[in-house]
């Protein structure tokens, strides 16, 4: 059996394992400090082909359960930012959706509603309205997103303002918000053409 020495070529460590003559002799990457302790920590002296194998074999399965380990980590931290860039982009659609509702801009509002037939209810809701009720302020403070990343749900707070009475009322919904084409839209319900009574 042949001593294992820092400076040893890798080629003849290998061929220590093979029993082969070494063909060509290659610099070793074994004189670096910190390899060079750990082998020589694990054993001074080659006593079987045995246990060079399940040394090498040992390394083997550390260097390989930690690559697994850091492929098996980049799967949710992937999923967390894509729910957080889902988030992000609701929160601000549903806000401009929201800003144009208070300022009266239905045609920017209209926007957040995918098809003709949910924008011409919509519209001839949001006229039936006017003068009637108006949208004082609005607060988008909760926003979940399905793990699919297609559906979310926010919560609303806003103040309406009521002419025929004079009075501010709070009032708290939620909405749901969809994702088609690239784009997110309101889905509309039943509620949604009672929002402002």
């Amino acid at each position: 059996m042949s001593e294992c020495r820092p400076g040893q070529q890798r080629a003849e460590l290998i061929d220590a394992v093979s029993g082969a003559t070494p063909v060509a002799r290659v610099r070793s990457p074994w004189r670096s400090g910190v390899w060079q302790g750990a082998w020589q920590g694990a054993s001074h002296r080659i006593g079987s082909q045995g246990r060079i194998v399940s040394i090498v074999f040992g390394l083997m399965l550390a260097v390989g359960s930690g690559g697994v380990a850091l492929v098996g980590c980049a799967g949710p931290a992937t999923q967390v930012r894509q729910q957080d860039q889902a988030k992000a982009m609701v929160t601000e659609m549903a806000q401009k959706y929201w800003h144009a509702l208070r300022w009266g801009e239905l045609d920017k509002a209209a926007e957040f509603l995918e098809g003709v037939d949910a924008r011409s209810q919509m519209w001839d809701y949001w006229l039936s309205r006017q003068g009637k009720a108006s949208l004082n302020d609005s607060n988008v403070y909760l926003v979940k997103v399905a793990p699919d990343l297609r559906t979310a749900t926010i919560s609303v707070s806003y103040q309406l303002m009521k002419s025929n009475a004079m009075t501010v009322e709070e009032r708290q919904v939620k909405q749901t918000w969809y994702r088609s084409q690239g784009r997110w839209f309101l889905k509309l319900t039943p509620e949604e053409l009672t929002r402002f009574e």
